[in-house]
């Protein structure tokens, strides 16, 4: 865990990491945060059946497959960037959205990269990123910030947040 002034982790979210209301219902509180560009990575669309076995069977406590859950992921691509949000979040909560992506190396794994934040200079981030795992990804057809129900995202954000206690 990358650690900077006064115990602060920067995050950097992308996808529905993006959303200040996603953020909110799984740390429980609304980080402040900077829009920034990652370089040279690339988003990705996985939908469930493109999903692990081992890590759809830790999914299913949460989601239905009838639910037809997908998420963002990204993965090293020179020439090309990703949009998000680096928040400004404590260690406790980075463990948090650690458990909540999976981070443990069986989906995504946490990486750690220096990220330019609109308006305020570079500053080194911790994201979660597929780095084995390469299996049926597809390009993402639009830029919608939410490719699940917001509402269920949020839902299921809440339910992880008082599972793991903070």
């Amino acid at each position: 865990m990358l650690k900077t002034k006064e115990g602060t982790i920067f995050y950097f979210g992308y996808g529905a990491h993006r959303s200040a209301e996603l953020m909110e219902a799984l740390l429980g509180r609304r980080p402040d945060g900077t829009k920034a560009e990652l370089k040279h990575y690339r988003e990705y669309v996985q939908y469930w059946s493109a999903i692990p076995r081992l890590v759809q069977a830790t999914l299913i406590d949460y989601w239905h497959p009838r639910e037809r859950f997908r998420r963002y992921v990204i993965r090293p691509k020179r020439g090309f960037s990703v949009q998000g949000v680096v928040w400004e979040i404590t260690p406790e909560e980075r463990m948090l959205i650690g458990a909540w992506e999976l981070n443990d190396g069986t989906w995504v794994t946490n990486s750690h990269m220096m990220i330019d934040r609109e308006g305020v200079g570079e500053v080194m981030v911790e994201t979660d990123i597929l780095e084995h795992w390469d299996n049926g990804l597809s390009l993402p057809t639009d830029t919608k910030l939410f490719l699940n129900s917001k509402a269920r995202m949020c839902e299921v954000a809440q339910q992880v947040r008082i599972r793991f206690g903070i």
